[in-house]
C-alpha cells in the first residue's frame, strides 16, 4: 500500500499547466506568429513593388527603343554623296526640349525631294508620348499617334537635346570655326533624350531612363 509520500508524488505528476503558463505560452506563440505573418507580408510587397518596377521599366524601355531607333534615321538620303546639301538632314528641338522633328527618305524614287511623308516627330503631349507623320513642325494637333501605353503608365517627362560634332576634312590645321572657303565640313549630329514616367495605379513607382542617340548619317556641307 503505498504511503502518503508517494500518493503526493502522483499527484504532482499529474497536474496540468496553471492559467499563468497557459499565458505565457500563448504570449509566445502570438509573438512567434506574429513575425513570422509580418515575414510574410513584407515579402509578398516586397514581390509586388519589384513586379511594378519591372513592369514600368519594360514600358519604359520599349518607349525608348521606338524613339531612337527612328530618330537614328534621321538624315537618311540614298542619293547622298557627301558633297551636295542633304534635304532629308535638317532637325530641330523645340525651345522646351520636349519635341523633335527630323525627316529621311521614305521614297527613294524621288530622288533630292523633300515630301510631306519623309517628315517625323516626337513629342509628349498629355502625359503621353505621341508621333508624328506628315508634317515638319511641333505645333498642329494632327497626325500625332500615341505610341505610350494610356492606361498603364504616365509619361512625367520627355526631352531632347540635339549635340553636333563638327570637324573640317579638308585640312588637319583648321576647324569649322576658322574654315575658309570651299572647305568641307562634316558633321556628325547626336540626340540626347531623357524619358521619365511612372504607373498611374502607383505613382510611388517610378523611373527615368537617359539615352544619348547618334544618328548615323554624316551631314557633309561646303563652307560658303
Amino acid at each position: 500500500m503505498p504511503n502518503a509520500a508517494q500518493i503526493l508524488a502522483k499527484q504532482k505528476s499529474c497536474r496540468g499547466f496553471t492559467l499563468l503558463e497557459l499565458m505565457i505560452a500563448s504570449t509566445i506563440g502570438l509573438i512567434a506568429t506574429t513575425g513570422v505573418i509580418s515575414l510574410f507580408v513584407y515579402t509578398l510587397k516586397n514581390n509586388s513593388d519589384t513586379l511594378k518596377e519591372i513592369r514600368l521599366h519594360q514600358e519604359l524601355r520599349a518607349i525608348m527603343d521606338v524613339i531612337s531607333r527612328d530618330i537614328r534615321r534621321a538624315g537618311y538620303w540614298r542619293h547622298a554623296d557627301g558633297i551636295r546639301e542633304n534635304p532629308f538632314g535638317k532637325i530641330n528641338v523645340s525651345d522646351d526640349g520636349s519635341c523633335i522633328t527630323y525627316s529621311y527618305d521614305m521614297n527613294p524614287s524621288q530622288g533630292p525631294k523633300l515630301g510631306n511623308e519623309d517628315n517625323f516627330g516626337m513629342r509628349l503631349s498629355k502625359n503621353a508620348v505621341k508621333l508624328r507623320t506628315n508634317s515638319s513642325t511641333c505645333d498642329s494637333t494632327k497626325y500625332w499617334q500615341t505610341i505610350s501605353s494610356d492606361d498603364s503608365v504616365k509619361i512625367s517627362k520627355l526631352n531632347f537635346l540635339l549635340t553636333t560634332r563638327c570637324s573640317n576634312i579638308s585640312s588637319d590645321t583648321r576647324h569649322c570655326q576658322n574654315a575658309e572657303t570651299n572647305d568641307v565640313l562634316s558633321k556628325l549630329h547626336g540626340v540626347e533624350i531623357t524619358l521619365s514616367g511612372e504607373l498611374y495605379d502607383d505613382s510611388s513607382v517610378a523611373l527615368t531612363l537617359n539615352e544619348h542617340v547618334m544618328i548615323r548619317n554624316i551631314e557633309s556641307s561646303l563652307q560658303p
